[in-house]
């Protein structure tokens, strides 16, 4: 796992986290709605390492479905990261969050079943329907 140090776009909320440099490309209408463009890139990360230097309060989730929290700064809207209800099973960040100098591997376009009919996938990176299987 690397540390990386990421924020919000007004800089109110600043934490670090651990990630695991692969990430993905999800296209599922909530992505879509939250993140406001075709697709949110993401990387997974561990959520029980988040580590806020400041702006927790800024902190608010969302309960985008039964078992997964969306989180962004009640301030300036960003969005941040997902995880699980139980912080164990997922969590991805928005790659947009991390201000570290990070290269990672995006392993596949997921949920295109759903994806913005008016953007083309171009790229040779592998298409999955949904979220390899997992509802979420």
């Amino acid at each position: 796992m690397n540390t990386v140090e990421c924020s919000c776009l007004c800089g109110g909320v600043e934490f670090i986290c651990d990630i695991i440099k692969i990430g993905a490309y999800c296209h599922c209408k909530k992505c879509q709605k939250s993140h406001g463009t075709p697709f949110a890139a993401q990387l997974s990360f561990s959520p029980s390492t988040i580590q806020y230097h400041k702006g927790s309060d800024l902190i608010k989730e969302y309960a985008s479905s039964n078992d997964l929290y969306r989180v962004f700064c009640s301030h300036c809207g960003s969005r941040l990261f997902n995880y699980t209800k139980d912080r164990q099973k997922y969590g991805s960040i928005a790659v947009s969050a991390i201000d570290s100098d990070v290269s990672y591997k995006v392993k596949a376009h997921v949920c295109v079943a759903n994806k913005n009919k008016n953007y083309l996938i171009e790229d040779s990176i592998k298409q999955v329907p949904d979220f390899f299987g997992i509802k979420r």
